[in-house]
């Protein structure tokens, strides 16, 4: 990487170390600045979707609204899917922080997966048990 091998620094092993981290950690915030990815939000492709949707109740399809719509769906499902995942990671990240530590956070959590996969009772044929 970049950023570790071009970071000269003396001093003793941890210092270096930690030189280093801070030196990746800087440039990796820059690559980040530099190659954010333009996410169009959701209800503005939502609301392009209403409008070719509308054009086409009143004119008919062509074969441009055709690929036009094909291509916002697909756009959208990107942006939806990694909207989704930026919200796993966020959640992982809390857990890793807050997790088992014996924090109100853990337990409303565990609470909520056991009463998530709790069976109340079995029902087979209109027989309950």
């Amino acid at each position: 990487m970049e950023g570790w091998s071009n970071c000269y620094v003396r001093g003793s092993k941890g210092f270096r170390l930690c030189a280093k981290a801070k030196a990746v950690k800087s440039k990796l915030k820059s690559w980040v600045r530099s190659s954010k990815l333009k996410v169009v939000q959701p209800y503005v492709l939502e609301e392009q979707l209403r409008n070719i949707d509308r054009h086409v109740v009143s004119s008919g399809w062509t074969n441009t609204l055709k690929q036009d719509r094909v291509k916002l769906v697909e756009e959208l499902w990107k942006n939806l899917s990694r909207e989704e995942q930026t919200w796993r990671q966020k959640s992982r990240i809390n857990w890793l922080r807050d997790g088992d530590k014996n924090t109100k956070f853990f337990h409303s959590v565990a609470s909520g997966r056991r009463r998530h996969n709790l069976i109340e009772g079995v029902s087979f044929n209109g027989v309950s048990v």
